[in-house]
């Protein structure tokens, strides 16, 4: 089956353990970025972790064809659900915080 990548951009034991946290390198990470990942992996992520510069958050999950849908509704339900209740994040924004996309090809160099 081919994995899908799921970007949560909200706020990290690495997919791959001979990585270094970008949070261990950089002291850029924070409790709700650690949270974040945890709770990824409980929902079935075969690895998560914090992506891009951190310093505001987003986490990168790999997990499985077929169980996209699931593991997003897990994850609202374990992370998000408080915090749309506690009025840190807005319910109808989670479809833009919380998604799926396809692995794809990586930057290309264009000569024109």
């Amino acid at each position: 089956m081919e994995p899908f990548f799921f970007f949560f951009s909200l706020w990290r034991p690495s997919p791959t353990p001979s990585l270094p946290f970008p949070s261990d390198l950089y002291d850029c990470s924070c409790v709700e970025l650690d949270e974040l990942v945890g709770a990824a992996k409980a929902a079935g992520a075969l690895g998560a972790r914090l992506t891009g510069a951190g310093w505001g958050g987003c986490t990168v999950s790999l997990v499985r064809a077929g169980t996209e849908a699931a593991f997003i509704e897990t994850l609202k339900d374990s992370f998000y659900k408080a915090r749309v209740a506690a009025g840190v994040v807005r319910e109808e924004e989670l479809g833009a915080t919380v998604f799926a996309t396809r692995p794809a090809a990586g930057g290309a160099i264009l000569r024109l």
